[in-house]
């Protein structure tokens, strides 16, 4: 999977829980994040929680909004490690 591949699905993972404030600043920060720590060549630590992604935890469901980020933030680590081309070229882009 390409970076921009993972990008677009990371978003409709977002859309999908914009309520739970995915589509915020924090989590899109926190994806900013995984993506400079992969260009670092560091190991990025992927959220499980809704704290860890900064979303409202204490609204219900905001664990099950962590968890589907969780998995695309995940597939979207490696696709960076896999896709240094596309992580350069979204990262010169300005990102997110």
């Amino acid at each position: 999977m390409s970076v921009q591949q993972a990008l677009e699905e990371l978003t409709a993972v977002q859309a999908r829980y914009v309520r739970f404030g995915a589509c915020d600043t924090e989590p899109r920060g926190v994806v900013a994040e995984l993506l400079e720590s992969v260009r670092r060549g560091d190991v990025p630590a992927v959220p499980t929680t809704a704290a860890g992604w900064q979303l409202f935890s204490e609204m219900a469901g905001s664990e099950t909004a962590a968890a589907a980020l969780h998995a695309a933030g995940a597939a979207l680590v490696e696709a960076a490690k896999s896709d240094a081309a596309g992580l350069a070229r979204y990262l010169a882009s300005g990102g997110l």
